[in-house]
C-alpha cells in the first residue's frame, strides 16, 4: 500500500486511498476492515452493541523441563492430544524436548491439572504401579516383557491405541501382585 501511494503522488495524485492502484480484492476488503475498527473504536456513535469477551486467555505457558510426549501430556491434563497439538504445531514427532521447545502451550482450564501432576513423584516401588521413560528404539512388546506385563495393560493404563512410541515419553508399568502370578 505504501508502495502504491508514493505512486500515485507521483503521478501527480491526492495519494488517498481511492487514487490508489491496487487489486480488487485489496479495495475491497480494507475499507471493510477499516469500518470494523471504526465501530469498534466508538461503538456508541454506531448505535451499535457489542458482546462482552472474556479477558481471560485461552492457553498457558507450562514450562518443558524434561522430555514431554503429546500422548503423556494429553493423558496428565485431560486434553486431547489434537488440542495440544494445534497448540504446539512446531513440536517434531509430538515430543516437547527442552533444547527445542521451552514451553508446552495447554488449554488454560487444563495447566493446573498437568503441572501437579507432572511435580507429582513417581509412584514408589511396591505400589502397584512403576513409571517408565521410553528410550530411542523400545518397543511395547520389548517393555511389556521385560517388565512382566501384556501390551494390553500397558496400553490400558496410559490410554494408548496404537503402538507408536515416543523418546522421552513416560509410561505407568502396572504390576502384578502375586495373586495375579
Amino acid at each position: 500500500m505504501n508502495r502504491s501511494r508514493r505512486n500515485a503522488i507521483a503521478q501527480g495524485h491526492a495519494g488517498d486511498y481511492w487514487s490508489l492502484s491496487l487489486p480488487r480484492e485489496t479495495m475491497n476488503y480494507v475499507p471493510k476492515l477499516k469500518a470494523i475498527a471504526a465501530i469498534i473504536n466508538d461503538p456508541d456513535q454506531y448505535q451499535v452493541a457489542l458482546p462482552e469477551i472474556e479477558d481471560a486467555p485461552a492457553f498457558a505457558k507450562i514450562p518443558v523441563d524434561r522430555p514431554l510426549a503429546l500422548d503423556e501430556a494429553a493423558r496428565l491434563s485431560g486434553a486431547s492430544r489434537g488440542e495440544l497439538a494445534e497448540l504446539n504445531p512446531a513440536l517434531r514427532n509430538g515430543t516437547a524436548n527442552p533444547g527445542q521447545a521451552r514451553v508446552l502451550l495447554v488449554p488454560a482450564d487444563r495447566a493446573d491439572t498437568l503441572m501437579a501432576r507432572l511435580e507429582t513423584p513417581a509412584s514408589p516401588v511396591g505400589s502397584g504401579e512403576a513409571r517408565y521413560v521410553v528410550q530411542q528404539g523400545d518397543s511395547l512388546s520389548a517393555i511389556a516383557s521385560r517388565e512382566g506385563v501384556s501390551v494390553a495393560q500397558i496400553r490400558q493404563a496410559n490410554g494408548l491405541n496404537g503402538d507408536i512410541l515416543q523418546p522421552g515419553q513416560v509410561l505407568d508399568l502396572p504390576r502384578q501382585s502375586l495373586a495375579s502370578r
